[in-house]
């Protein structure tokens, strides 16, 4: 028993001091941590390094960068893209000597600030005009380069902070440039359009409302789909089956020596619709189709009802038009990867079906749940 007492007792050890060094850390500030830009000016409890380098001649110094914030979603088939530019300091590596530094030092810390900040805004303008990925790099290119020449005019034009008057007219110049320039913030997208690929599972209902020599009942088919998306337009194909109607009376389709008997009879549609989206937000999307597909009809033989082979066809041409209403109801926001969505889709739609020497008017609905695959752009 006693050789496992050390063993024991040394994981106790440091266990207990790794708490204790974790805890000690968390007391620390953060380097990372950084403040924005803002109207409230700086102060030198924003210059927190208390180890001051032994060989500088400045009385201070502020450490600077140029953050950038994105925020990226996906609405309908379409790629918003905000970005927003800002001047932040890093006041764990910012510092000060307090028994040198004098409030000319923390005016000029200021100015160099709002330099940063001006150039910033500089560069939001410049990165709004336009989409263009090779025109916004050359953009940020001539803003860091824009940045430099500044600060390198503040120091000279300043004689190197020895000229007090100077910096306060930088300053001012500084200050009133600003006010020319109001801070954009993350209110103009850039939009970039993507491919999307879906599958569509539902429920259609067909109502024969109208056409010659037109004794069908309702119909109540399942519909399946594949859904293809580019920019603003979308296309559906897929097979309405499965569904009985039933024909009032006997009579012909297509084959004048078999008669239709009165009864049930299978209906299905293959379909290609094209639309466009006039309408597309976060969570609804609006979208008229028109299309074609083939439509057919089956019947049993009543002298064979269960040879497939005796079975009847009458096979004809069918016309959509409508629109599609798009409910998202999960939507992928991290675009960084290709996006999946869920979404219900109504179609509320008008046909014409032409077979033989019969034509058929109906007004259908379909309903259907949708999951589509977004690939960014």
């Amino acid at each position: 028993m006693s050789r496992y007492k050390f063993p024991i007792a040394k994981y106790l050890f440091l266990v207990l001091i790794a708490f204790c060094t974790s805890y000690a850390y968390a007391g620390l500030p953060k380097l990372t941590a950084s403040k924005k830009w803002s109207e409230q000016r700086l102060t030198w409890n924003d210059f927190q390094v208390r180890h001051i380098p032994t060989d500088t001649l400045v009385a201070s110094y502020i450490s600077m960068d140029l953050e950038t914030t994105q925020k990226k979603a996906w609405v309908g088939n379409t790629r918003f893209e905000y970005t927003h530019f800002s001047a932040v300091t890093y006041p764990t590596s910012s510092w000060y000597d307090p028994d040198r530094a004098t409030q000319w030092d923390l005016l000029s810390e200021n100015v160099r600030f709002d330099i940063a900040e001006l150039n910033a805004r500089l560069l939001q303008r410049e990165y709004n005009r336009s989409y263009d990925y090779n025109v916004r790099k050359q953009a940020q290119e001539h803003a860091w380069n824009e940045a430099e020449q500044r600060f390198k005019e503040f120091n000279v034009g300043t004689d190197y902070l020895r000229d007090t008057a100077a910096i306060l007219q930088y300053a001012q110049n500084v200050t009133r440039e600003l006010s020319m320039l109001p801070r954009t913030d993350l209110t103009v997208p850039t939009v970039e359009y993507g491919w999307s690929i879906g599958f569509l599972l539902g429920y259609n209902y067909m109502n024969p409302v109208g056409g010659s020599r037109n004794n069908l009942s309702d119909c109540h088919n399942a519909d399946v789909a594949m859904y293809f998306g580019y920019r603003n337009f979308e296309v559906q194909m897929g097979i309405r089956g499965g569904g009985e109607t039933q024909l009032s009376q006997p009579g012909y389709f297509q084959d004048n020596n078999y008669v239709w008997t009165a009864g049930k009879t299978i209906f299905t549609v293959r379909y290609l619709d094209l639309g466009y989206q006039v309408l597309s937000g976060q969570y609804f999307r609006l979208a008229p189709f028109a299309g074609i597909g083939s439509c057919t009809f089956f019947q049993d033989d009543p002298v064979y009802p269960d040879d497939s082979d005796k079975r009847h066809e009458a096979r004809g041409l069918s016309v959509d038009a409508g629109f599609n209403a798009d409910y998202i109801i999960v939507h992928d926001m991290n675009v960084y990867t290709n996006s999946t969505r869920y979404f219900l889709r109504i179609r509320p739609y008008a046909s014409y079906m032409h077979i033989g020497d019969r034509e058929i008017w109906s007004a259908n609905l379909s309903l259907s749940l949708c999951f589509d695959f977004a690939f960014h752009k």
